[in-house]
């Protein structure tokens, strides 16, 4: 058995928390590190003892351990655990020589290439090419930043094309002093967030960790960038070095196979990458303002994950919800002939509600997920949505319920109909608020059923807007009209 999952079973199950550390004085559950301070500072003001020492002996050193199995102590050594997969040799931190002999490894030098290749349309037939630099440009920008020759920056650019860190727009031409387009390879898709390479490298057996370790990878860089008071720079946090290491590290899902995962991995893992496309995207395309901008983001940015492209809409709606259809629409994400739809999972839990986070403040708070506690996780995170007043309100004097506008969304995933909402509501709750509804369903009064306005702002100190046409590699323009060679 893995001691580290059973004893987080035990802890869920116990404290109903999902942080650690969770502190118990025998059976007693304490709470967290800042419960526990609490609760120790409350002593220096208990009159019944002399002395916080006498209390502690008295109360605590004096009684029995807890009979209850879930408290004691493993006596099983802690399971280790395994490293990522190390990457192979031609594809490790020095993978690509530079002309000045130098050695970098690929993120780092796409973050160089990002600093000192143009970024422009270019005018052509009518057809403007979006993101795109010339053979001559790239070969002056290379001789410039490493102080070489134009052959070196030539035989060092031809190196990287066959790398696709970048191509010819059409993919017909080799690098050279010459007038052809050229653009980095996140602008073929930008509607694929993880596009920066094409991944050829080994692949993490574990799939969850590999989200975890990603996710990780995106909390430092966003923390970075968070001021005193909680907000995102994400202009800044596009800037950062580290970034690049994160989305080529995210290039790996490219080769993660979810055909081959049991439904509570897929679950997990749906819902951990989920959460992370959401922050890589504010990052890398900016955040939407409008529902026609919301829109064309959630139904059009997305993942290549194994092969497959998932957006945002489709990894919702088609994998976690069961191949459900989305508010407002009439068809299913998955066709019947659509090769992903052996993705959906087969039992739509309406719980994921409480657990994915489309960034706006009105979500639940981004936690991790892990297959073999998908169940009790779930569990807690919905206990806890819901016994904030600003997503469930119990209202007993005048006999109201007011609920998270998602529940208007996705009703049909909880009940058939908003009359039989408290009684499927009562099952998040507990307490004072679960007694109050309780009392309120048993009674012959007709409940009030409304609902919170969805609050769409975000925790952005600064950041681009979405506008959608950020997804497009090339646009017409037909008064931009050029004799350049593509």
């Amino acid at each position: 058995m893995n001691i580290e999952l059973g004893k987080r079973s035990d802890m869920l199950a116990l404290t109903d928390r999902l942080t650690v550390p969770q502190v118990f004085f025998h059976d007693k559950h304490i709470g967290g590190a800042d419960d526990t301070i609490s609760f120790l500072e409350s002593w220096d003001t208990d009159n019944r003892y002399s002395s916080p020492k006498e209390r502690y002996e008295k109360e605590i050193q004096s009684k029995s351990d807890s009979t209850d199995t879930r408290l004691k102590i493993p006596t099983e050594p802690p399971e280790v655990k395994p490293e990522p997969p190390p990457r192979s040799p031609h594809q490790g931190e020095h993978e690509f020589s530079l002309p000045n002999s130098d050695t970098q490894s690929y993120s780092k030098l796409y973050y160089t290439l990002t600093k000192i290749l143009p970024n422009e349309s270019k005018p052509y037939r009518g057809q403007s090419y979006k993101h795109s630099f010339t053979g001559s440009e790239a070969v002056n920008a290379v001789m410039e930043h490493y102080s070489t020759s134009k052959d070196s920056a030539i035989r060092f650019l031809k190196n990287i094309q066959q790398s696709k860190m970048f191509d010819h727009v059409t993919k017909q031409h080799e690098i050279g002093d010459n007038e052809y387009f050229f653009k980095l390879q996140e602008y073929f898709q930008p509607r694929i967030l993880n596009s920066i390479r094409v991944w050829t490298d080994r692949v993490d057996p574990d799939p969850n960790s590999l989200a975890i370790r990603l996710k990780k990878l995106l909390e430092k860089i966003e923390s970075a960038a968070t001021d005193e008071n909680g907000n995102v720079d994400y202009l800044q946090a596009k800037e950062d070095e580290n970034y690049y290491t994160f989305q080529e590290a995210t290039c790996e899902l490219q080769k993660i196979d979810m055909f081959k995962m049991d439904q509570s991995t897929r679950l997990s893992f749906s819902i951990n990458i989920y959460n992370l496309m959401i922050k890589h995207a504010f990052i890398q395309l900016g955040i939407p303002a409008s529902n026609l901008q919301r829109a064309s983001f959630f139904g059009k940015v997305g993942y290549n994950v194994g092969g497959h492209k998932l957006a945002f809409n489709e990894l919702e709606n088609g994998v976690i919800r069961a191949n459900k259809r989305t508010p407002y629409t009439y068809l299913k994400p998955f066709s019947n002939s659509d090769p992903r739809l052996p993705l959906a999972l087969k039992v739509l839990d309406p719980r994921i509600h409480f657990a994915l986070n489309c960034g706006a403040k009105s979500c639940p708070p981004i936690k991790s997920f892990s297959p073999r506690s998908i169940d009790e996780e779930l569990r807690i995170v919905s206990l806890a949505f819901h016994e904030s007043n600003e997503n469930t309100l119990v209202d007993e004097a005048n006999h109201e319920l007011k609920v998270s506008k998602i529940l208007y969304w996705y009703q049909s995933d909880f009940t058939p109909s908003t009359s039989s909402l408290p009684s499927a509501i009562l099952n998040f709750l507990r307490g004072e608020k679960k007694e109050k509804l309780k009392r309120m369903i048993t009674s012959s009064k007709p409940i009030k059923v409304k609902f919170f306005d969805y609050d769409w702002t975000t925790n952005a100190s600064k950041m681009r807007t979405f506008t959608g046409r950020e997804l497009d590699s090339t646009k017409i323009s037909v008064s931009a009209l050029s004799k350049i060679k593509v």
